[in-house]
């Protein structure tokens, strides 16, 4: 299901999203002088409700990740999905199976037992994942419901697996990087371009809207010209949120069906600045609503920028921002980001 094109097309026409500015002038600074680099879970793994558990510490970014060391480490036979994206067609297609598993150590479902995944919620103990394990990761500016340090993956029946997460769970070893770890850290630094192009302007004009940068460190003049701003985060859209808090408004809701039809994407930004997608004209055919000339937030991963106009052009990203993070080891890696508001066709 190709979710990230079909959202791409719609936003384009009807939403627009992205990202505003703080200018972050802490210095990371901790007991320990080396910086954060990655985030490190434990993986704990019972191929038996009688047997012992087997448990692994691993620098890892995300649980798909993790697991897979973790197997990898015992040289286990495993099938963890560990690829989070593809491009069957011209178009990227999001694997939100990304981290799941039916084997461990030629252990695979059989019957009423099944492999059975848990995670430490540091509200509510141990308790069953909800999503595939590439969408948890051990980040503290991450989402609460999934946001951990400390995985499980148990064989058995459901009222013996059970049982035994109630009554001889793993111990909690592995720690959610902190967001004092994170802000300030160049490791987990995002440098954003931020314009709004002078035609695109009149048009908010024209249409009573304006830009908001209430809060921010940079001035609606600022943003005119274009401007770079840095921001620190696990993911882009968390780097955003850290630069501009509530002038950023997205999707935070990580992957899920909604009402079985699709997946909602996390990252996904609805508006920026009190921006989303403007109208502009009919186009060359008033009557094809196809070629209608729109302009919104266009967002890019490598691009280039006019030293006369600030205008950017570059490679649209293929990718919401919140499956971008500036870590190496995350599945989709970059360390700067041009957000554009500007003209375009569809």
């Amino acid at each position: 299901m190709n979710s990230e094109k079909v959202f791409s097309v719609l936003a384009a026409v009807m939403m627009v999203a992205v990202v505003g500015a703080v200018v972050f002038t802490s210095e990371y600074s901790d007991a320990d002088d080396t910086p954060v680099s990655n985030g490190t879970m434990t993986v704990n793994i019972l191929t038996s409700v009688n047997g012992n558990w087997v448990t692994d510490t691993v620098a890892a970014y995300d649980g798909a990740l993790a697991l897979s060391r973790a197997l990898a480490n015992h040289q286990w036979s495993n099938d963890v999905d560990t690829t989070m994206y593809s491009y069957p067609t011209q178009y990227v297609e999001i694997d939100y199976s990304y981290g799941a598993f039916t084997t461990i150590n030629g252990i695979t479902n059989s019957g009423s037992s099944t492999w059975h995944t848990y995670y430490f919620n540091e509200n509510d103990g141990w308790v069953p994942v909800t999503c595939t394990l590439g969408w948890y990761k051990p980040f503290g500016d991450y989402d609460i419901n999934h946001r951990t340090a400390n995985i499980a993956v148990v064989y058995g029946t459901d009222s013996a697996v059970s049982n035994i997460m109630e009554n001889n769970a793993p111990d909690v070893v592995a720690e959610i990087v902190s967001v004092n770890d994170i802000v300030g850290n160049n490791n987990f630094k995002v440098s954003f371009y931020i314009k709004v192009e002078s035609s695109a302007y009149a048009m908010l004009v024209s249409q009573g809207k304006s830009i908001i940068v209430t809060g921010s460190n940079v001035t609606v003049q600022q943003v005119l010209d274009g401007v770079y701003v840095s921001g620190y985060g696990s993911d882009f859209y968390l780097a955003l949120k850290n630069a501009f808090g509530t002038l950023v408004n997205g999707q935070e809701v990580v992957p899920y069906y909604d009402n079985g039809n699709y997946y909602t994407i996390y990252g996904w930004l609805n508006s920026f600045l009190g921006i989303s997608s403007v109208w502009m004209n009919d186009g060359a055919d008033s009557s094809d609503p196809y070629d209608d000339v729109w302009a919104w937030w266009q967002e890019y991963y490598y691009y280039s920028v006019d030293p006369n106009t600030g205008n950017a052009v570059g490679t649209t990203s293929d990718f919401a921002i919140g499956l971008l993070s500036p870590l190496a080891d995350a599945p989709l890696t970059h360390s700067t980001f041009a957000l554009y508001f500007a003209a375009g066709t569809m």
